[in-house]
C-alpha cells in the first residue's frame, strides 16, 4: 500500500514510554535493532520520547519534511539519528543525542 501525501504525528508522553507493535502497513517500523525506522514517511512530527539501548536510534529512509523535536537518543551501538536513502528537508531540534556509536562509530 503506497503512502502519498500522508500527514501523521507520533507524540509519546511521558518520556519513559516505549513504542512497539507498529502496524505492518505503516511507514514506521519498530524492531530491537532500529526502534524507530521511517521508510517513505513524509510530514511526520516525532516529539517527546527517548530511544535507548539498541543497535540504532532513529533512521529515516526516503522520508522528507519530518520534524524530530525534544527527543533523546542514547546508548546506541551504531548511529543515533540517521537520515539516508534520499531523505531531505528533515529537521532535528531541541534534542539530545549522546553516547552513540559505542561499537561502530
Amino acid at each position: 500500500m503506497p503512502f502519498k501525501n500522508v500527514i501523521a504525528a507520533l507524540t509519546i508522553f511521558p518520556r519513559c514510554a516505549i513504542v512497539f507493535g507498529v502496524d505492518r502497513f505503516s511507514p514506521a517500523v519498530a524492531d530491537r535493532r532500529q526502534p524507530l525506522h521511517l521508510n517513505g514517511a513524509n510530514h511526520w512530527n516525532l516529539e517527546g520520547f527517548t530511544v535507548e539501548n539498541s543497535a540504532k536510534g532513529i533512521v529515516l529512509d526516503r522520508s522528507s519534511n519530518n520534524v524530530i523535536d525534544d527527543v533523546e537518543v542514547r546508548n546506541t551501538r551504531d548511529e543515533g539519528v540517521h537520515f539516508r536513502a534520499t531523505s531531505s528537508d528533515n529537521v532535528i531540534q531541541r534534542s539530545f543525542v549522546h553516547d552513540t556509536g559505542t561499537e561502530q562509530p
